[in-house]
């Protein structure tokens, strides 16, 4: 018992040491890079606006020149403060109007909290906030559900110290804040919280599209498993009763709660068909390519050629090299554990059902990645901001493919080597 207090005790220092990590990185960042302006943590541009309504609540510009573009967090941010455009802020937005108000996931949590302070608009402090607590009550939650299983959960820590989060939370961008997400919908769903997966569920996919994939496979093998479980199907073929007697039937939260996410997606793809006359998916130019790993090769090719005549190319050499690593090993975790499950499985509870699953997302979200177009892979604040995924995945591999705790120390290791 004492053991397991101390253990339980040690993950409360792991969350308040990161933490207090991320405030001391942040406070850094806003009295030197923002001269103490919150307000320009999403660095906006005098080439995009601001819109006129944020104008006059105060808000100010970092960059000042027509040539500096600023960061996409200005674009989601102002979206945010106009969720339905109907103050015609899209005017102000690129030319990929459509990408950026398909993503208002996080933007819904920042109108919903901002309306419970008595604010009329999101500020971007209450926007920072709100993709700071999304984050963090994340973590909280994967520290307090695998408390008892430190080695294995290292990965998904690693994430977290890692500048990847920094540079998402503090630019006012998306992608921590739907891996996070998602990481809340798996927890809500092994803890039967059933308002949180059904909310979580919802935002994850409207925060980056992305996210409709896990969903479906979610939905997908539950809603076949519960299938199975009606006896007069079960009654009549051979195969569907064996599937029954060796899986536990899922309850109605783990259909519904995914579910929500993918009709909540479909329904605001369907409004940005028809208010911006395109769908989101036409107008990402090529931030996706039809060749897998084309990008990815090609990017490693010139980086390489150029390491020793220039710094940065040097710079993005490795973190190119780290990504291509970071994405077999995961592939790797995800497929050996999914196969000792199937060689040593008996019973197929709900929670390994959750489990197996996050697994299957992490091969998937391989694949999707393996198609990366040249503007994602051009820079390393491309293709490093969504990998928080591919982190999770290979904790839940080492979770539900009982490897030993040297194989998993080895694979934090090396983790931990790529991340530093």
């Amino acid at each position: 018992m004492i053991k397991i207090l101390q253990l339980f005790r040690f993950h409360y220092v792991i969350f308040f040491f990161i933490l207090l990590l991320f405030l001391y990185l942040g406070l850094i960042y806003l009295v030197g890079t923002l001269d103490g302006h919150l307000s320009w943590h999403v660095l906006p541009s005098v080439m995009f606006g601001p819109p006129h309504f944020l104008v006059e609540h105060g808000f100010t510009p970092f960059y000042t020149l027509m040539k500096d573009c600023g960061w996409d967090g200005q674009q989601y941010y102002y979206a945010a403060n106009d969720i339905f455009d109907t103050r015609r802020t899209s005017d102000f937005l690129d030319g990929a109007k459509a990408m950026r108000y398909e993503r208002i996931g996080l933007g819904l949590v920042a109108f919903v909290v901002s309306r419970l302070l008595g604010q009329s608009w999101i500020s971007p402090s209450i926007y920072f906030l709100t993709n700071f607590g999304i984050v963090f009550l994340s973590l909280a939650l994967l520290l307090n559900q695998w408390k008892k299983f430190l080695i294995p959960l290292i990965p998904s820590i690693l994430i977290y110290c890692s500048p990847i989060v920094y540079l998402t939370v503090f630019n006012g961008l998306l992608d921590a804040a739907a891996d996070s997400l998602f990481i809340i919908f798996v927890i809500a769903l092994l803890r039967n919280w059933r308002i949180l997966a059904i909310l979580s569920a919802f935002l994850c996919p409207l925060t980056r599209e992305a996210f409709f994939i896990p969903f479906f496979v979610f939905f997908s093998i539950s809603t076949l498993i519960y299938i199975c479980h009606w006896s007069y199907l079960s009654r009549s073929c051979s195969l569907l009763s064996k599937i029954s007697l060796k899986t536990e039937k899922p309850n109605l939260i783990s259909i519904f709660a995914p579910l929500v996410g993918i009709i909540g997606f479909l329904a605001w793809q369907i409004w940005l068909r028809y208010h911006f006359g395109v769908w989101p998916s036409q107008v990402v130019g090529d931030i996706t390519d039809k060749i897998p790993f084309r990008a990815l090769f090609l990017n490693l090719k010139h980086a390489f050629i150029f390491r020793f005549s220039d710094y940065k190319m040097k710079f993005e050499f490795l973190l190119l090299l780290m990504f291509s690593l970071l994405m077999l090993l995961s592939l790797f975790i995800n497929i050996l554990a999914i196969n000792k499950f199937v060689k040593n499985y008996q019973f197929l509870t709900n929670e390994k059902r959750t489990l197996i699953s996050v697994c299957f997302t992490g091969i998937l979200f391989f694949i999707l990645y393996s198609f990366f177009g040249n503007t994602v892979m051009m820079n390393y604040t491309g293709y490093l901001k969504p990998v928080g995924i591919l982190f999770f995945s290979i904790s839940i591999a080492l979770l539900i493919g009982n490897f030993s705790r040297k194989f998993s120390a080895i694979v934090a290791l090396i983790l931990s080597i790529l991340v530093g």
